[in-house]
């Protein structure tokens, strides 16, 4: 017998997660033992392979110490929603805030408060705010990074109608 039923071979790949990540990343290799179930695969399932945020460039801005992650990986964080702990959104927020210290240590203005949404300082204080849609996202935000035990602080006092606060990074 050179080959399965498709019946058969169907049921084999519905198995299949079709959310590739990091996590799963062997279910790919199904597709190159075979050409034919790597075009019966193709044509039946769409799979989504998800991509990377990778803030290691942050690494010595940014301290983590998430449990599960080997400290390897630990600045790489995954898209998908079902293995990674932040949503994109939220790692695009994280990305900006890095990014935006980052500049600020090297400008030599990091003593003012720094507002990345109208850029703005204020002699007062030397945190920075970030902002979503809602009261939240900002409180789930607020959760991810103590979970994480991440080296930034987010102020309870909020602006915007819970929608922003200041962000401190120690």
């Amino acid at each position: 017998m050179d080959s399965l039923p498709d019946l058969v071979l169907n049921h084999i790949l519905s198995f299949l997660d079709k959310d590739i990540c990091h996590k799963n990343k062997n279910d790919l290799s199904i597709l190159l033992s075979n050409k034919y179930i790597s075009a019966f695969y193709k044509k039946h399932y769409e799979y989504r392979i998800h991509d990377y945020i990778d803030l290691s460039e942050y690494k010595n801005i940014l301290r983590l110490n998430i449990p599960y992650k080997p400290q390897l990986l630990s600045y790489m964080f995954c898209t998908n929603k079902k293995c990674g702990m932040f949503t994109i959104k939220e790692l695009n927020e994280l990305s900006g805030i890095l990014k935006c210290y980052k500049r600020l240590c090297e400008e030599g203005t990091l003593c003012n408060k720094y507002n990345i949404y109208n850029n703005k300082t204020d002699e007062d204080s030397r945190s920075m705010f970030i902002h979503f849609n809602n009261s939240k996202e900002l409180e789930n935000f607020r959760i991810k990074i103590y979970k994480s035990k991440m080296n930034i602080w987010l102020d309870s006092n909020t602006c915007c109608n819970g929608k922003g606060c200041s962000i401190e990074i120690n």
